[in-house]
């Protein structure tokens, strides 16, 4: 299956940017004639979505892998910090309303 078929919010022109890898590649990559090796399609999915960590997480816990727990535990805690955030205000335009 091509890697055409994947939902990426970023352009196909600037994968090989993003990813690092050339253009023809790239490309060779998304018509399915050719098939990356895994070093080369983590680097496409970061790319493309910014979300490898979270890729990873579907596949193993990331805070066992040494390369990458240290980015796994920064994004849990802002992760947390922005849902506590989002109650707090929750919280303080229910007492708002209760207040009007």
């Amino acid at each position: 299956m091509p890697l055409r078929n994947a939902n990426c919010s970023t352009g196909i022109r600037e994968l090989p940017a993003r990813s690092g890898h050339n253009r023809y590649s790239v490309g060779r990559w998304l018509r399915g004639n050719a098939e990356p090796k895994l070093p080369e399609f983590l680097s496409l999915v970061e790319a493309a979505s910014r979300r490898l960590l979270d890729f990873i997480g579907t596949l193993t816990d990331p805070s066992r892998m040494a390369t990458v727990s240290a980015s796994w535990q920064r994004l849990e805690l802002a992760r947390n910090a922005a849902y506590d955030a989002a109650q707090l205000l929750d919280l303080s335009s229910v007492d708002n309303a209760l207040s009007a």
